[in-house]
This record gives structure tokens, C-alpha cells and sequence, in this order.
């Protein structure tokens, strides 16, 4: 909930494609990049409006949270400060170990 003012898109997939998560995206000015389910020819022409390019980058944080968990699949931490704390270690691993390979 930290800063979920600033929050200008949510990327998600066909799973998560229920109205009413778009319509609360909406009331906060977040603009919903969710595909629908294909059921109806205008379901698919929404998919069809949908920038492949925003859409993909749920794709990339998806892969790096598997890697993450490959790391670990846990937090050990109690506290909120202390989890926070460790998964910013655990992505600036992360960060090194794909800048040096």
C-alpha cells in the first residue's frame, strides 16, 4: 500500500480479469492492463488494442520473482523494516549476479 497514489498501471494476466478490479483501478487513475478471457469478438478486440510492449513487461517481473524465490523462497524476517531489509538484498543479488553474467 506504500505510495498507491503514485501506482499508473497494474499489470496482470487473463486470470485476474474481473470488472470490478478494472473499475477500482479506474477510481484510483490507474489504468488496468489486464487481457480479458476471449469469449466474444469484442473481448477479443480489447486484447487486440493492448500495447504487446507494456503488457510483456508483467512477463519480466514475473521471471524475476522466480528467480528471487529459486534463492530462497522465503523471508525470515519478523518485522516489516527487517523483510524489507532483506528482500532489497535479495534483488540487489540479484542485480549483480545478471550484470555479471
Amino acid at each position: 500500500r506504500r505510495n498507491a497514489e503514485d501506482l499508473q498501471a497494474l499489470l496482470a494476466d487473463k486470470m485476474y480479469s474481473w470488472s470490478n478490479l478494472r473499475e477500482a483501478c479506474r477510481d484510483r487513475s490507474t489504468r488496468p492492463v489486464i487481457k480479458h478471457c476471449e469469449q466474444n469478438a469484442l473481448k477479443k478486440a480489447h486484447n487486440a488494442r493492448i500495447d504487446d510492449d507494456v503488457y510483456n513487461q508483467r512477463s519480466m517481473s514475473e521471471t524475476v520473482f522466480a528467480m528471487l524465490k529459486d534463492d530462497g523462497d522465503e523471508i525470515r524476517s519478523r518485522s516489516w523494516h527487517g523483510q524489507f531489509r532483506e528482500l532489497t538484498r535479495k534483488c540487489i543479488v540479484h542485480n549483480l549476479e545478471q550484470a555479471a553474467s
